[in-house]
C-alpha cells in the first residue's frame, strides 16, 4: 500500500472497527474508575446521618423531662421534633435497609469536650469496607477503621482533640524558645 492511497472498503471496515473496540474497552473501564469515588461520596454523606441523630440525642437530652440523659432507644427520635425522615437512619452504602442500619449504645453519659469520649452510636454493620462511621458522647462523628473502632468501643478515646478555630497555646520565640525545643 502507498501512502496517500485511497484506503479500500475493507480497509476501512477494519479501522472502524478498531476504533470501536478500543471506544467499548474504554468505557467498560470508566464504571471502575469511578466506584472507589462513588463509595467515599457515599461515606461521605453517611456521616451526615449519625451527624443529625447526634445533634436529636442532644436535643433530646435538652428537654427538662429527660433530666440531661439520652434516650433510652434510637426509635424514640424518629418524630418530627428530632428527625422526620426515617431515612436518617439508613446508611447510602447499604442495599438492603433495616429498620435502623446504625447501632447505638443506650445509657451512656453525654460528654464534654475535656472528658473521655465514648462510642454512641455506629454503622451497625461494616458498609464502608474497612471501617465504620462513629458517633461519640461529645457530638463528633468520627470514620474509624475497624481495630481502631473496637478499641474506641471497649475503652473509648481522650478528651476532644481540639479543632483548628480553638486557640493553641503560644510556642515560644526567640533563641530561649528554640533551645527549648531543641531539648
Amino acid at each position: 500500500m502507498r501512502l496517500g492511497a485511497p484506503l479500500s472498503a475493507r480497509q476501512i471496515v477494519f479501522v472502524v472497527g478498531c476504533a470501536l473496540l478500543v471506544f467499548w474497552f474504554l468505557l467498560g473501564m470508566i464504571p471502575a474508575v469511578f466506584a472507589p469515588a462513588r463509595e467515599s461520596a457515599r461515606r461521605t454523606a453517611c456521616q451526615s446521618n449519625p451527624n443529625q441523630i447526634g445533634r436529636a440525642i442532644f436535643m433530646y437530652a435538652d428537654v427538662p423531662a429527660n433530666n440531661s440523659q439520652p434516650p433510652p432507644s434510637l426509635n424514640l427520635l424518629l418524630s418530627p421534633a428530632y428527625i422526620a425522615d426515617k431515612r436518617c437512619f439508613w446508611c447510602p452504602s447499604c442495599k438492603a435497609h433495616a429498620d435502623n442500619d446504625y447501632a447505638y449504645v443506650p445509657g451512656l453519659k453525654l460528654t464534654g469536650a475535656e472528658e473521655k469520649r465514648l462510642v454512641l452510636a455506629h454503622d451497625a454493620k461494616l458498609y464502608h469496607g474497612e471501617g465504620r462511621n462513629v458517633l461519640l458522647t461529645d457530638g463528633t462523628v468520627e470514620f474509624m477503621r475497624e481495630a481502631e473502632f473496637w478499641k474506641a468501643l471497649k475503652e473509648g478515646l481522650g478528651p476532644t482533640p481540639p479543632s483548628k478555630n480553638t486557640p493553641q497555646e503560644p510556642k515560644p520565640s526567640g533563641t530561649d524558645g528554640a533551645r527549648q525545643q531543641a531539648r
